[in-house]
């Protein structure tokens, strides 16, 4: 706190330990941070800022052995790999991996090099380059040079992006200084630099840390042996789900593709386990090393024989709020080797395949075919009947319960016994047992893993098998729950008569009870919580718990509940899978929160993590603008379906009159089935095979088509006299105006003529003439004085030229060159491109993938006195555009 103030209902504390730094300050003391120091006398507390770049403990320097991916691209890193993978025919998979890890370290030294220190060393090498360059006129040493400097900058992007975990960036310019700020900053939060053991104590001694660290784990890893007869009472309630033939499936033998399917399902970008191979090392070299580890794989699957020592696991703490005090603050991830994930990887896949027919309906997290939003609308419709229920006898409660280290908790004698009560087989059981029990733990504490220690319950949050073992736990509780829902003990919530009672719904931890507002069912729930605590080693969390009421439950009954369960939160602004739980009459207000949240995270990866002076800007590259539109989208979107047919109709302005319309949307989308003739007539259902006679049910014509049932029928024509007496003179009219405009527009077209420019400025004409076969555009300048008397002219051919609009900009730049090699500084630019001028007049940064061309010209610009762009027709630009057509050779310019 570094302020505090007696008030009236007790003592106010603020606290506001920040400082504000620069992100390159940042980068030169990562490790830096604050504390607060104690002034007696005095409720402002100072802030002491602890200046460091580098943890102020020394770690001890142990640096492990990772996989790099930038060595992939590498020609001689195969060989390096499979010269060590296969050296000793007779290693299992954990010697191959450490062979080769051996091996790819040397490699990196004497072969490979240091990126970082290969890319100061270049740049000196290309500095001499240019230099010789300039003196001898050669340049293919600087050619040279240049590539593998870029090399080296394409190798440092993919070492800083593998670091910094970022999956959602994929292509643009080299983000290596993006990638390397996330780095910086996720190591700095991830630092322990000091933490409080359970007496309060606070410990910075990275020895200290560590054993306070393990110790922690230890003790939540340690099993409460949990007594069989507690187990056998919550097993009681569950049924067998588990069929025989599902049991044959899950038990056929595991083939090579299984594997080689578990290995390749896994993020490339995956971080690695204690051996330090990711999971790209499987894929890019599974020709080399897939053979072994198939092997391995099989022979644990299919024939039982233990694993060998692969099925230790790193654990990493990542912190759950800004400012973790203790290790309970930390969140655990385990990091285990990727070859054990492959063989966990296999048998979810195939345990996935059955899994809907095993886990109820309350449960839908990690169950195939189950939506994630499935539980949190039913919550919200329940929540929301609570909320406007003000009358009635009936009074309930919903309960949101906070188990505390979950994964880390579960029992393992319950988690085996419950899928054999569910109905899996002794085998199966026991191959997913094996990969769960044989595991041993180490603490990575700032980048240095700890001792090991074996654990004898729990569950690794980053194996794959997890999250389904999981639900098996939950499930004994959801049973619990059903059973004394049948029984009359408890009673869920029904938002009306017809619709099913809800008692409870889980989302892996995440779990929510609906019950009658009573001590009596209060008593049951505690009963059934306290069960399933004894026989699976899960605790709720009271401090983190909410409840929540229906409107007509009585101020007395809602103190005295909330006091017997302990519960003190209220559940009201709370969010269940990341939606509010309740929104009152104003929406907006209540998802506003939502799009602060988004423009908050926004706001702060572009003030933190791009570059003002080099803003990268998503183009799309189907317009010639760079700007999305819905219409290239969906020829896109056709394209990439194969059908690119696509027909573009000519009845283009009748579209845009109706979408254009001021209507109601429900109209246009009427006028748009008239004209495609998709309404349900007669003709049309007959078509579509609906045995129906054609004869109008109104009038009795002959046909009852879209023609007929809107003008020809005497019922329709009666209709359009009463409702629009107007319409024979307003189509004679419009039938007049049209023909009108038809004559003035033609004698429009003929009085569009060149002008001059203004007094003492010249007027400069351009055109090209593209050939989209050839890539090639023949560019065509003229200028005129204000007499209209040709002053200049020029044409000239170039090559690799992408698209039109390139061309138009090229022959604006060919002009505007030539002006100032002849001293005109006074110019017009007329062109007839309509895009160009709009780019070239934009006020604001083009979207335009040749936005560099943009930059050029304005370039040139700067050089005159005045100039500017104009869009003109074809018929004012005709003497630019017959220059452009005439023949001349590439590269060569004609003035």
């Amino acid at each position: 706190m570094t302020w505090s103030r007696r008030m009236r209902d007790g003592m106010v504390f603020e606290k506001l330990d920040r400082c504000l730094v620069t992100e390159s300050w940042f980068h030169l003391f990562t490790f830096s941070f604050i504390r607060v120091l104690i002034k007696p006398g005095s409720d402002h507390l100072p802030l002491l800022v602890h200046v460091l770049n580098k943890p102020h403990k020394e770690i001890r320097n142990c640096k492990q052995f990772r996989f790099e991916h930038m060595w992939v691209a590498h020609e001689e890193s195969s060989a390096v790999i499979e010269e060590s993978w296969n050296r000793d025919e007779e290693a299992n998979v954990q010697q191959c991996i450490v062979n080769c890890g051996q091996a790819l370290e040397n490699w990196d030294v004497t072969v490979f090099g240091n990126v970082r220190y290969g890319i100061q060393r270049k740049k000196k090498e290309l500095e001499q380059a240019y230099i010789t360059a300039q003196v001898t006129g050669v340049s293919r040493q600087l050619h040279d040079c240049l590539d593998e400097f870029n090399d080296l900058y394409d190798r440092e992007e993919i070492m800083w992006r593998q670091r910094s975990k970022v999956s959602w960036l994929r292509e643009g310019d080299r983000n290596s200084r993006f990638f390397h700020s996330v780095v910086n900053t996720r190591k700095a939060k991830n630092n322990i630099a000091s933490i409080q053991d359970d007496g309060g104590n606070w410990h910075s001694e990275i020895k200290t840390v560590e054993k306070v660290v393990v110790d922690y784990f230890k003790q939540i890893f340690i099993t409460s042996n949990p007594l069989h007869s507690d187990i056998e009472h919550v097993l009681g309630t569950v049924d067998q789900r588990v069929t025989a033939e599902m049991n044959a499936k899950l038990n056929r033998p595991f083939t090579v593709e299984d594997i080689r399917v578990a290995a390749f399902d896994m993020g490339a970008d995956k971080s690695p386990g204690p051996d330090g191979m990711t999971p790209l090392f499987y894929q890019q070299y599974w020709h080399i090393v897939g053979e072994k580890a198939s092997e391995m794989a099989l022979a644990f699957l299919n024939l039982r024989q233990a694993l060998p020592d692969i099925n230790h696991t790193s654990v990493v703490l990542i912190p759950k709020n800004e400012h973790p005090c203790m290790v309970k603050d930390y969140r655990p991830i385990s990091l285990c080797n990727v070859v054990f994930k492959i063989v966990s990887k296999a048998l979810a896949n195939r345990l996935g395949e059955i899994l809907p027919e095993v886990i109820g309906p309350n449960q839908s997290a990690f169950v195939p075919g189950r939506m994630i939003f499935d539980s949190s609308f039913i919550v919200f419709e329940t929540i929301h009947y609570m909320k406007n229920k003000r009358a009635g006898g009936a009074n309930h409660m919903a309960l949101k319960l906070d188990l505390s280290k979950a994964y880390d908790r579960v029992e393992w004698a319950f988690l085996e016994g419950m899928m054999l009560r569910l109905g899996f087989s002794q085998q199966w059981t026991s191959l997913v047992m094996s990969c769960v029990t044989t595991v041993s733990y180490s603490i990575m504490v700032n980048g240095t893993n700890t001792e090991k220690f074996s654990p004898s319950r729990g569950i690794r949050q980053g194996d794959p098998l997890s999250p389904y073992l999981f639900l098996f736990c939950m499930e004994g509780l959801s049973c619990l729950l059903q059973r004394a829902e049948l029984d009359g003990h408890i009673r869920g919530v029904a938002i009306n008569r017809y619709a099913p009672t809800i008692s409870h719904l889980f989302f892996v931890d995440d779990s929510i009870l609906f019950l009658r507002a009573s001590l009596r069912e209060c008593d049951v729930v505690l009963d059934l919580l306290r069960q399933f605590s004894l026989a699976s080693g899960q605790q709720v969390n009271v401090d983190k718990s909410a409840i929540l009421f229906s409107s007509n439950t009585p101020v007395c009954l809602r103190e005295s509940i909330m006091q017997h369960l302990g519960v003190q939160k209220i559940l009201d602004r709370d969010r269940y899978l990341g939606i509010p739980i309740m929104i009152d009459k104003s929406k907006k207000a209540e998802l506003q929160l939502i799009k602060d949240r988004l423009w908050k995270r926004l706001q702060r990866w572009k003030g933190s993590l791009l570059s003002i002076a080099g803003t990268d800007t998503l183009i799309w590259n189907s317009t010639v603008n760079g700007s999305y539109t819905v219409r290239s989208g969906y020829y896109v979107a056709r394209s990439l379906l194969g059908h690119d047919d696509i027909h573009v109709d000519d009845r283009s302005p009748v579209w845009r009159l109706i979408w254009s319309a001021h209507v109601l949307p429900k109209v246009k989308y009427f006028f748009w089935r008239v004209i495609q003739d998709i309404l349900p007539t007669k003709p049309q259902l007959q078509r579509r095979g609906v045995p129906i006679d054609l004869n109008c049910v109104v009038c009795g014509g002959n046909e009852s088509s879209l023609y007929h049932v809107f003008f020809e029928c005497t019922f329709s024509r009666q209709v359009w006299v009463i409702a629009c007496p107007w319409l024979p003179v307003y189509l004679e009219s419009y039938e007049y105006g049209a023909s009108f405009r038809r004559d003035r527009q033609s004698q429009t077209i003929v009085r569009q003529q060149w002008t001059p420019p203004t007094q003492g400025r010249v007027k400069i004409n351009t055109d090209a003439a593209f050939s989209q076969h050839r890539q090639e555009a023949a560019l065509g300048v003229v200028f005129r004085d204000t007499d209209g008397h040709v002053l200049l002219s020029g044409i000239t051919r170039i090559t690799n030229v992408p698209n039109s609009l390139f061309a138009e900009m090229y022959t604006i730049r060919f002009g505007l060159l030539l002006a100032l090699s002849y001293s005109f500084v006074t110019c017009e630019v007329e062109s007839d491109s309509l895009l160009a001028n709009i780019e070239l007049n934009r006020q604001t940064p083009s979207l335009w993938e040749g936005g560099s061309l943009i930059l050029q010209i304005k370039h040139i610009v700067s050089s005159f006195d005045f100039c500017s762009f104009k869009h003109v027709s074809r018929v004012a630009n005709t003497l630019a555009h017959n220059l452009a057509h005439l023949d001349c050779d590439v590269g060569a310019n004609y003035v």
